[in-house]
């Protein structure tokens, strides 16, 4: 199955995001007024005693009611490109290990934050660990 990108102006919402299975949230360092699914977010947090900036750190993933996986990770600005990538596969790990076969990608931020996309390169080129899941996948991957 070839990988194809589908780009929604939409903003991401409960109501648009309730038919995904797998989503992924990146989010700059303030806390976005808008993002769905905040209150799962704040009380997975509060249960493992994080706060918001530890996103930064180590990604978190949380069970949705309308049983979906969502992955958080805070992208700084003064994080190299490396970190940034680093962060983005461990944000990545939990939906992948599903399995999962379509990938929701929502970024929050300033628009000159959004672009390029991070997530893109971990997504379209993924380093060699994920062959054996594109395998599985039965998806293309050129180097």
């Amino acid at each position: 199955m070839p990988v194809k990108l589908v780009q929604n102006a939409e903003i991401c919402s409960e109501k648009t995001l309730s038919s995904e299975k797998h989503i992924l949230f990146i989010m700059s360092e303030e806390v976005p007024t808008n993002m769905p699914f905040v209150d799962n977010l704040q009380a997975k947090l509060k249960r493992m005693g994080s706060e918001y900036q530890d996103l930064n750190k180590t990604p978190v993933a949380v069970d949705l009611p309308n049983n979906s996986l969502a992955c958080f990770v805070l992208l700084k600005e003064n994080l190299t490109v490396f970190q940034r990538h680093s962060l983005l596969r461990k944000a990545m790990k939990p939906l992948l290990d599903e399995h999962a076969t379509e990938l929701a990608i929502c970024v929050f931020g300033d628009e000159e934050k959004k672009r390029p996309m991070p997530a893109q390169p971990i997504t379209w080129r993924p380093p060699t660990a994920w062959h054996c899941l594109a395998k599985r996948l039965k998806m293309s991957i050129s180097p």
